[in-house]
């Protein structure tokens, strides 16, 4: 599929090297009751990459899912709709990848008026699709190197695509996940604010979180002393606790955080000055990397 070329204005610069893909950006989100989980990879992965202000996320709405991803160093973004139909079938959907139909007032992006979006690529025509599906498709390419960023939708709990890259090896203690699905967050007992809730699924190596005023926290099952992580709590099945800056907080989820049956050390980097580039800085924001690096 080719996309249009504008769209290589924004958001990530790269250079090619020879491996699999490498994902740079990893929501999930519930619509109509159906969860789904977005995924941005770069194909070929880059051993150099600028994501200085680059950002995104999932917005639900009544009608549609709002995907969408901004450069908060020019002031662009751009994304897509999607919608979904249940068919007689109860497991059969028809998925349709629209034309990204909010701004960004609706996207709560700080000043909206001076944001630009950037122009849509072609989407995939609506499809059927079945519970564990995967669709996948182009956001854009760069015309020099060939490069790709696709978007992955991965439609209901299971799914059929998973991927890997390199030699096989020994499994370790830094290649576990923590899986936040429909986290409930508190401080010191007190719920916080209405978007501290997410429907959806937070899934990776690292889990970030933005929770004003007190800046971001990172979570992490491996100790990563050498980025600044300390042991701050532990999880227990679906409940993990930890205390940070002279305060305990504690998400309760569904299902299991982490593999296994027993109780786990947490570890976290605080980083108590940090502020988000794009937005207004008030709100609670939910994100995972899969090699966090310590930047602020």
């Amino acid at each position: 599929m080719k996309i249009i070329s504008a769209l290589v204005l924004g958001l990530v610069l790269w250079t090619p090297v020879q491996a699999a893909s490498e994902t740079i950006m990893r929501f999930g989100a519930l619509h109509k009751d159906i969860p789904f989980q977005f995924e941005s990879r770069l194909e070929p992965p880059s051993q150099e990459r600028r994501t200085r202000g680059a950002g995104g996320g999932v917005k639900s709405g009544e009608r549609a899912l709002h995907r969408y991803m901004l450069d908060a160093v020019s002031k662009t973004y751009f994304g897509f709709d999607l919608s979904v139909e249940h068919l007689s079938d109860a497991v059969t959907l028809r998925v349709s990848i629209l034309p990204l139909s909010v701004g960004p007032k609706e996207l709560d992006l700080e000043e909206p008026s001076t944001w630009q979006p950037l122009r849509q690529p072609r989407f995939p025509e609506p499809q059927q699709v079945r519970l564990g599906d995967t669709i996948a498709f182009d956001l854009f390419v760069n015309p020099t190197t060939g490069q790709r960023l696709v978007e992955y939708v991965l439609i209901g709990r299971d799914h059929r695509m998973e991927t890997a890259r390199g030699p096989a090896r020994e499994f370790t203690l830094h290649d576990v996940e923590l899986a936040l699905r429909a986290p409930r967050f508190t401080r010191n007992g007190e719920t916080l604010a209405d978007k501290s809730e997410s429907s959806g699924l937070i899934r990776g190596h690292f889990v970030i979180l933005y929770l004003p005023p007190n800046g971001r926290f990172v979570l992490s099952l491996a100790p990563h002393p050498e980025r600044g992580f300390a042991k701050a709590g532990e999880i227990r099945g679906s409940t993990l606790t930890f205390e940070a800056g002279g305060a305990e907080y504690r998400a309760n989820c569904q299902g299991k955080i982490a593999p296994g049956g027993g109780a786990y050390d947490l570890y976290v980097r605080h980083d108590p000055a940090y502020r988000p580039s794009g937005g207004s800085g008030t709100e609670v924001f939910f994100g995972t990397s899969d090699a966090f690096e310590g930047s602020r």
